[in-house]
């Protein structure tokens, strides 16, 4: 089981370190942590623009029901967006597979994303088609 803490800097440094980006601020981050109260990932909630919010995230366990009812929930309910995006690297066949099962959408493909020859794919789930909450 998994839990998600508040805390901006720290989800922020684990993100950055770990996907090789740099996030700006106006943003909600959050930490993941195990049962024992380890981190073990982070996500944020970054470029939100009203009715749709960027969700940047990394886990090295799967999300639980739990953590990943919590992000629809805050997306959704708290932050009240209308959709949530998210890109991940197109040779990541895990996040692929993990974002298609909870109803994200490939939505296109964005070229040199991370870098150069690095592209991305980009996802979308909205309100009325998520399952989650």
């Amino acid at each position: 089981m998994t839990d998600c803490i508040r805390n901006d800097a720290i989800a922020a440094f684990i993100l950055e370190s770990v996907l090789g980006i740099k996030l700006c601020q106006p943003m909600a981050g959050f930490v993941i942590v195990d049962e024992r109260g380890m981190p073990v990932g982070a996500f944020v909630f970054n470029n939100h623009s009203g009715p749709n919010v960027e969700l940047t995230i990394c886990c090295d366990l799967p999300l639980g029901v739990r953590a990943t009812r919590f992000i629809a929930r805050m997306a959704f309910v708290d932050l009240q967006a209308r959709r949530i995006t998210a890109h991940t690297r197109v040779e990541n066949e895990r996040v692929i597979r993990a974002m298609k099962k909870l109803g994200f959408h490939l939505e296109g493909r964005s070229h040199d994303h991370f870098g150069i020859d690095d592209d991305a794919y980009v996802f979308g789930l909205l309100k009325r088609d998520q399952r989650l909450i």
